[in-house]
Formats: structure tokens, sequence, C-alpha cells
């Protein structure tokens, strides 16, 4: 399928996409635990083996707080799961192509559904791999690029079938937009950001949209060229 992209570059599913919550507090508890271990004979050294050095202990204890500070953050993304579930965001139609109509929906269930309106900010996002130099030293890191980007709110029941127990956003993308290409490395990618205010645990996920170029425009270009 040369000119349906969206067949193989990624595994989708036609009705609908799940939030990155479990991906997430996976990385985030992954994270930790390869700290603790890491950390764990300089622990040792700085407390508990007699050796009186204080500017070791120091940064040993700036390392074990933000040990501490990520920990709690991986409760707290538990604590936001636990409370409003897996988000399953439907798409109206599949793929998307550029220079149409993105209109997805979300259920408004669970503690969503004593809000009247939930913004969502539909995003391109690319990849790129970046080096600097540090200390004489080089490093590679990956740098996020948002190349486009809409917000909109959305009210209870909007649509084209409005039966208040969903929240509907349709956005426009542009003709020159690029497409999905979750393949490559690094990868382009299109995300719907949801998020609001709540008491306690606010809410907040995001979704992967197949958006790709249309295969009509890419032909067109090439004949033009």
């Amino acid at each position: 399928n040369p000119r349906e992209p969206w067949a193989w570059d990624h595994l989708w599913s036609p009705f609908g996409s799940p939030d990155d919550s479990g991906r997430t507090i996976g990385r985030v508890i992954g994270f930790t635990i390869f700290s603790v271990l890491l950390l764990a004979p300089f622990n040792w050294v700085s407390f508990f083996s007699g050796e009186e050095r204080v500017a070791f202990k120091v940064l040993t204890g700036a390392f074990d707080l933000m040990i501490v500070c990520t920990g709690a953050w991986a409760v707290y993304l538990i604590a936001r799961r636990r409370k409003y579930g897996v988000g399953v965001l439907r798409f109206r139609q599949f793929p998307f192509l550029t220079g149409g109509e993105v209109e997805v929906v979300l259920p408004r269930g669970g503690p969503l559904a004593q809000l009247e309106s939930l913004e969502a900010t539909l995003r391109c996002v690319q990849e790129r791999y970046e080096t600097q130099r540090r200390g004489g030293k080089s490093e590679s890191r990956v740098v996020c690029y948002e190349v486009w980007s809409e917000t909109r709110r959305s009210d209870a029941g909007d649509g084209r079938q409005s039966t208040g127990r969903e929240f509907t956003w349709r956005f426009m993308v542009p003709e020159s937009a690029p497409g999905t290409s979750l393949s490559e490395r690094p990868p382009r990618y299109w995300e719907l950001e949801v998020k609001a205010e709540m008491p306690g645990v606010d809410y907040r996920a995001t979704f992967l949209v197949p958006v790709y170029e249309d295969a009509r425009r890419e032909r067109a270009a090439r004949l033009a060229g």
C-alpha cells in the first residue's frame, strides 16, 4: 500500500486511539527504579560507611531529592489514571488527510460528566536529534518542535449527533501541513492534548491522531516537479 502509509506506518485502530497514560506511568516508574539502583552505592558510602565527606553527602542528597520528586510524580500520574481511567478518543473517519477536517469525539463519562466544556489542542510534532557541547563533550538528545497547532473548546453534546454524552472537536488542517510519519527516526506525529482543571487531580490526556498527507496532492507535486 504505497499510497496508504497509515496501513504500515503504525498499528492504528480505525475506530479510535487510547491515551498515553500507561506509557507515561511506565516510563516515570522505570526511570525512578533505575535511579534508585544507580544511587544505592553512593547512598551507602555517603550515609552508612562512616566516612565524613560533606560535599559527597550534599551531592548525593540532591540526587535523592530528585528521585523523591520523580516518585511523587509517578504517584500523581497513577492517581490521575485511577480517577479518570483510560480515555479513548474516537475518530469520525479514518484516516484524516491534510487539507481536510479532523473531527474527533471523547466520551463524557465519569468525572468528566460534570464539565460543560473541555479544551483540546491539536498539534503536529517533529522530533529531531540535536548535538550539544557541554564541558568539552558532545551530547546528542531528542528535541521536539511544534510544526502546527490549534486550540479549541468543545461543549458537551456538540456535534452532528447532540447526545450530551460526548465532547466533539473539529479542526481544519492546512493543506501545506506535513503528515504523520511514525516509522521514521526521528518521527513526526499528530497528537490531541485534552486538559481541564478538576477538584483534586486535574485531567490531562494525550492521544495520537492519524493525520496523513493526501496522496493526490503528493502525486500532483511530483507531476509538477
